[in-house]
């Protein structure tokens, strides 16, 4: 047996007892302590934030859907390509969470699109959606 092939035992050796050590370590920890039940004000705010969600679907209809792989929304982009000169150059940037509005959920996308003479635009509008359905659009 050479020197390396020592040495290689000996790290391997001592890297099993590591790992032996580790479990047995684990093992003999205590168990985590059970989650105690909730209080009353955390009962308290879990139902006014279920209600506040309710008020705000019957105000604004249900939340939209998305965003999507891209990061736009399916309601705006189905909107943009109507809209567009060149709606298959369209590329998200960034969208916004909604927010609840009185007309509907709006939410911010920034965007780029190419234009008439082939350049490449980038904005950013305001969308108002509805019913999965782009309602008012407006630039900022």
């Amino acid at each position: 047996m050479s020197v390396r092939d020592g040495l290689t035992v000996l790290v391997y050796g001592g890297l099993a007892i590591a790992i032996v050590g580790s479990v047995v370590n684990m093992c003999s920890m205590p168990a985590a302590a059970p989650k105690p039940p909730p209080t009353q004000a955390e009962i308290d705010a879990r139902r006014a934030e279920r209600q506040r969600e309710k008020a705000n679907v019957a105000r604004s209809g249900p939340r939209p859907t998305g965003p999507s792989f891209d990061g736009g929304y399916p309601a705006v982009r189905r909107y943009l390509e109507v809209i567009l000169r060149d709606p298959d150059s369209l590329e998200f940037d960034a969208c916004s969470s909604p927010v609840s509005d009185s007309a509907g959920w709006v939410v911010m996308c920034r965007f780029r699109s190419r234009n008439g003479m082939g350049g490449v635009n980038r904005e950013t509008w305001a969308f108002t959606i509805r019913d999965d359905a782009v309602t008012a659009a407006a630039r900022p």
